[in-house]
């Protein structure tokens, strides 16, 4: 004998309500093994970015140590920059060495297209000319050869405490970046440097 219709509804429905708690273990299942997955990947970056600014901070210390044992070299100063072509040109994470004068400009640099550019309006300059500390400065493009760099600057003085030149680096973001995700194996993930004004300075 046929059902009625209402007969049938009910059984449909009856039917739905015994699947639903089935669907919903397997939704919840399912969102809860992707959420798992997403905090995974989540940790693991935040883990990835603090080793990455780690290993910075530790190419800023020895590039701050490499200034510092440039401005005791007795040859080195703002009409020779031999030294500067010597030390630096076997070492890839610089892009360029500069002695600048006191009014900014470049009077000899590891890169010959960079003399005679002007550093005067940059900040890490200016500060170095009133310090006897190490100035960084934020990732930019420099004046020449329009690479991105990580500028850092010091003094040099004479013996009785005047300042007669600056010396600058240029730490190369691009070599930086490139070394520290050879070993990377996340897909999509990439590298972006941020300045102190959160614009993206720098991306690889």
């Amino acid at each position: 004998m046929a059902l009625s219709i209402g007969i049938r509804a009910r059984l449909l429905l009856l039917a739905a309500a015994c699947t639903l708690p089935t669907f919903g273990i397997l939704f919840y299942g399912t969102w809860r093994a992707s959420q798992e997955r997403i905090d995974a990947a989540q940790t693991a970056l935040r883990a990835r970015a603090e080793a990455t600014a780690a290993a910075l901070d530790a190419e800023i210390r020895g590039a701050t140590l490499m200034l510092r044992t440039l401005v005791r070299i007795p040859a080195l100063d703002a009409a020779t920059c031999r030294p500067l072509v010597d030390l630096l040109g076997p070492l890839q994470r610089f892009h360029g060495g500069h002695a600048v004068r006191t009014d900014g400009i470049i009077a000899c640099s590891s890169e010959p297209s960079a003399a005679g550019a002007s550093l005067a309006d940059r900040g890490y300059f200016r500060r170095a000319l009133a310090s006897d500390k190490v100035e960084v400065g934020e990732p930019e493009v420099g004046r020449s050869p329009g690479r991105y760099g990580v500028p850092l600057a010091l003094a040099l003085r004479d013996t009785a405490g005047r300042v007669v030149s600056v010396l600058a680096l240029d730490l190369d973001p691009a070599w930086f970046s490139g070394r520290e995700t050879a070993a990377w194996t996340e897909r999509g993930v990439s590298m972006v440097w941020w300045d102190s004004q959160a614009r993206v300075a720098f991306a690889w």
